[in-house]
């Protein structure tokens, strides 16, 4: 049985744990900090095999070297980030595969965020691991990427199989809606799915992870029609 464990960290981050529940072999993903992960890891007897970067920010690299001291694990990072992550193994690019713990990750260029986000992606399980690219009813800010990058890694995205289950890292579908329900307030879609994540939090659920095919359907900055079109609405939500 293969399973993603959701950790919470720091403010509204997850780390996520990707597991072999038969072999109990386990990959993860964008740890922030290293002891709620290790909590879990000893709570379900995992033997972790490798730690999966999506980019340099310090909440997704903070708790690598101390997992790295305690499990022996293999550490992949993005090529383009080598300089501020230069304790990784094995740096990637677009289309590397990451073989490990019984799961085939593909890496997908995903720069925009910074200028060398990459996301994984498990075909046969239909799970991406997005970073900070996009969010549910949203998408990363731009920090030292392009902003016409970004736009290409979420046409990227837009490619995958529409079942493809997002695992994003931030929990911030919440937030983001406010600003969506803002700018469409007669999107009736819109307002309803905004009560069920309201219900969600309410109760302390998380969002993530969430199916392409719903934000293909209601994230508006999937549903831009040109990349002029993305800037500007990325510009006023800077601005929210």
């Amino acid at each position: 049985m293969l399973k993603v464990f959701l950790i919470p960290i720091l403010k509204d981050n997850y780390v996520f744990v990707a597991a072999n529940l038969k072999t109990k072999e386990c990959v993860i993903v964008d740890p922030g900090q290293a002891a709620p992960v290790k909590n879990l890891i000893l709570k379900e007897q995992l033997r972790p095999r490798a730690i999966l970067l999506t980019h340099h920010h310090w909440d997704h690299i903070g708790g690598v070297q101390e997992l790295k001291k305690s499990f022996d694990v293999r550490i992949y990072a993005p090529e383009k980030e080598q300089k501020s992550i230069d304790f990784a193994d094995q740096y990637l690019s677009d289309g590397d595969a990451v073989r490990e713990a019984g799961f085939n990750f593909k890496t997908l260029d995903l720069s925009g965020h910074t200028y060398g986000h990459i996301g994984y992606w498990e075909e046969k399980q239909n799970w991406l691991f997005s970073g900070d690219v996009l969010f549910s009813m949203g998408c990363g800010r731009i920090f030292d990427g392009s902003i016409e990058d970004h736009y290409r890694s979420l046409l990227k995205i837009k490619n995958l199989p529409p079942e493809t289950w997002v695992y994003c890292t931030h929990e911030y579908t919440e937030l983001n809606l406010g600003f969506c329900q803002k700018k469409f307030p007669q999107d009736q879609e819109l307002q309803s799915f905004a009560e069920q994540v309201r219900s969600l939090r309410q109760n302390n659920e998380p969002t993530v992870p969430f199916q392409l095919k719903q934000e293909l359907a209601l994230n508006p900055f999937l549903k831009v029609n040109n990349e002029t079109e993305f800037i500007t609405l990325r510009e006023e939500r800077n601005s929210y």
